[in-house]
C-alpha cells in the first residue's frame, strides 16, 4: 500500500522548485528549473508565463516520475514570489508577462499620479505614500504607454492565479498574495475600488474572491501535462515570505520563536494573530488560514544572498567556492573593514580599504555589514513579539542557502545574543507551503501540530558572549559610518 505524501510548488523570481513532503516533514525528492529574466528594455524586468508554466509542469513530473511507486500524493500547495503582475484576457490567456517588482518602468511617470492628487488620495486611504513599482502604478503606465495591452486586458493576475486557471480551478487570490497588489482593504479582505480608481484600474479586473492560503480550490488529477496518479487536493498556498516563516514554526502557539530566511534577501520575522481588536494596517502582510489569521512581522534586508553571489562572481573567478571563504575567516571582530551591501539603492560602500586588504577580509566585512543591517530591525521584531506574544524572543530558526554556514549562523548568534539553530528544511518556503497541504488535507488538526511534526531542527549554536560586547561596539561604529554615506 503506498504511503501519503505532500507535493508543494515554490516559485521563485529565477526558479520553480517542487518538493514532495511525507506526513512527518520528512523530504522525499525535490527538482528544480531556472527561468531567464526577459529585459525588454533599461529598467524592465520580466518574465515569460509560458516558460514558468513549463518549468512547473517538469519539476512536478521529475518529483512525481521519482515517487509514484512508493507514494500517492494527496494534496498540492504553492508558495509565490510577491508582486508580479500578470494582465490576462477574458479567457485567462495573457496579454502582457510577468512585470516583476524590480523593473521600474514606472516610475518616470509617477509625477503623473501626483499632479493628478493620485499620491495624496492614496495615503488618505492607506496610511502610506504609493509603491512606485507597485501593481498600481504600473497598470497606469501600461494604459499610457501600451494601451493595446491595457484594452484587451479583462483581468489583473498573479502567479497564483495563473496557475490556479491553468489547473482549470477558480483563479482566486490567498490574502498574502492579494495584499501584494497594493489593491486590497486589509481590514475586510476586499478589493479597494476607490484606490483602483486613483491608478485607473477597470473594478472588474479585480472581482475575484479573497480566500484563505488553505482553502481548498479543488482537485485535479492533471497538473498540465503531467498525469499525477491519482486525483489531488489544492490549496492556492501564498506569498513565499509568510509560508518560509510558517515553515519555520514561528508561529504564535511557538511564543519567542523567530524565523531566519537566510536566501536571495535576508528576512527575519514571525507570524502574530490579529482580530478585531488588533488589525493589520495596510503594509502588513496579512495571512490568513482556516485555522485563524496571521499578520506577518517582518525585517528584511534586500542585500543578502544576491550580494554573495555578486561577490563569488566578481573576486572569486565565478566559481562555487562559498566554503572556501568562509573557511579562510573568522569574526574576530579584528577586521578593521566595514563593507555597507546597499547594492539596491546603489549606496554599497567599502572604508579603510587600503593595498593590504585581502578578498578574505573584504568577503568577511561584506558578511558582516548583511549581518549588521538586519540587527537594525531587530529591537523592533523584538518590542512585536513583547506586545504580541508576552515574550522575549528565545530561539532564531534559519533557513536557506546561507543557513548552511556554521560561522555565519555563529555571527548571527553573537551579534543577536539569541541562540540560532538550523532546519534541515534549507527550502523553508517550500515547507510552509506544504505545511498548507497537510492540513488543508487533514493530515493534522492545525499548525502547531504541524509544525511539531513537520519541522526538524539540528545544529544549535549559542552567542559568543566573550565576542558580543566588541561585536556591539563594532555594531555601532558601523551605524554611524554608515549614516554618513
Amino acid at each position: 500500500m503506498k504511503q501519503p505524501a505532500i507535493i508543494a510548488l515554490d516559485f521563485g523570481s529565477q526558479s520553480a522548485k517542487a518538493l514532495i513532503f511525507d506526513y512527518h516533514g520528512k523530504l522525499l525528492v525535490t527538482s528544480s528549473c531556472a527561468y531567464p529574466w526577459i529585459q525588454p528594455m533599461e529598467g524592465m524586468v520580466e518574465l515569460s508565463p509560458a516558460q514558468v508554466w513549463d518549468a512547473a509542469q517538469d519539476v512536478v513530473g521529475n518529483c512525481i516520475a521519482k515517487t509514484c511507486d512508493e507514494y500517492e500524493v494527496k494534496a498540492m500547495s504553492f508558495s509565490f514570489f510577491g508582486h508580479g503582475m500578470l494582465l490576462v484576457d477574458k479567457n485567462y490567456e495573457p496579454t502582457s508577462n510577468i512585470i516583476l517588482l524590480a523593473d521600474n518602468r514606472s516610475t518616470a511617470i509617477y509625477p503623473e499620479i501626483v499632479a493628478r492628487g493620485g499620491d495624496k488620495a492614496y495615503e488618505a486611504i492607506r496610511g502610506m505614500m504609493p509603491n512606485k513599482n507597485g501593481m498600481p502604478m504600473k497598470i497606469f503606465w501600461m494604459e499610457k504607454n501600451r494601451p493595446e495591452i491595457y484594452n484587451n486586458t479583462a483581468h489583473l493576475f498573479d502567479l497564483q492565479q495563473f496557475v490556479l486557471a491553468k489547473l482549470g480551478l477558480d483563479p482566486v487570490n490567498d490574502s498574502s498574495m492579494a495584499a501584494c497588489k497594493d489593491l486590497m482593504d486589509s481590514k475586510t479582505y476586499s478589493w479597494d475600488k476607490e484606490v483602483c480608481k486613483i491608478f485607473d484600474v477597470p473594478g472588474s479586473w479585480v472581482s475575484e474572491k479573497i480566500v484563505e492560503a488553505d482553502y481548498i480550490a479543488g482537485k485535479v488529477r492533471y497538473f498540465g501535462r503531467v498525469d499525477m496518479k491519482s486525483e489531488v487536493l489544492i490549496m492556492p498556498g501564498g506569498h513565499d515570505t509568510e509560508c518560509g516563516v510558517l515553515g519555520m514554526g514561528a508561529i504564535p502557539e511557538n511564543p519567542g520563536v523567530l524565523s531566519d530566511s537566510m536566501g536571495t534577501y535576508h528576512q527575519c520575522g514571525f507570524l502574530s494573530a490579529h482580530s478585531a481588536a488588533n488589525p493589520p494596517s495596510s503594509g502588513s502582510a496579512n495571512f490568513r488560514t482556516k485555522c485563524g489569521n496571521y499578520k506577518g512581522n517582518m525585517n528584511t534586508t534586500a542585500n543578502g544572498g544576491s550580494t554573495m553571489s555578486w561577490f563569488i562572481r566578481t573576486f572569486c573567478g565565478g566559481k562555487d567556492n562559498y566554503v572556501e571563504m568562509f573557511d579562510a575567516i573568522s569574526f574576530d571582530t579584528t577586521n578593521p573593514t566595514f563593507f555597507c551591501p546597499d547594492f539596491s539603492h546603489s549606496k554599497a560602500a567599502i572604508s579603510s580599504m587600503s593595498i593590504t586588504r585581502t578578498r578574505e577580509q573584504l568577503f568577511e566585512a561584506l558578511i558582516e555589514g548583511i549581518t549588521f543591517d538586519l540587527a537594525v530591525g531587530y529591537d523592533k521584531l523584538a518590542s512585536r513579539m513583547m506586545e504580541n506574544q508576552g515574550c522575549a524572543i528565545k530561539e532564531i530558526r534559519a533557513m536557506g542557502g546561507g543557513s548552511q554556514a556554521d560561522k555565519f549562523l555563529q555571527l548571527r548568534a553573537t551579534v543577536f545574543g539569541i541562540p540560532v539553530v538550523r532546519s534541515t528544511h534549507i527550502q523553508g518556503t517550500g515547507a510552509g507551503a506544504a505545511m498548507l497541504a497537510a492540513v488543508g488535507a487533514g493530515a493534522y488538526k492545525d499548525y502547531k501540530e504541524a509544525s511539531d511534526n513537520m519541522v526538524v531542527l539540528t545544529d544549535r549554536f549559542e552567542p559568543d558572549m566573550n565576542l558580543r560586547p566588541k561585536y556591539l561596539e563594532k555594531l555601532a561604529r558601523y551605524n554611524e559610518w554608515k549614516a554618513k554615506l
